[in-house]
């Protein structure tokens, strides 16, 4: 299921790359963190990122 999906990606990107769903795609391919939220939102995020830090 998972070959389906990314080979349908895969397509769209191939037969019009200047479309906006294409362009949505490949945004959404180079999601680093956040980039918007509340200053909640970010102390939670910081909190969660020193808890997976500490894990490993």
């Amino acid at each position: 299921m998972k070959n389906k999906i990314k080979n349908f990606f895969k397509k769209i990107l191939k037969d019009s790359p200047s479309k906006l769903s294409a362009k949505a795609i490949k945004r959404a391919n180079k999601i680093d963190g956040l980039n918007a939220g509340t200053p909640h939102d970010w102390e939670d995020y910081d909190k969660y990122i020193k808890e997976l830090n500490k894990k490993d």
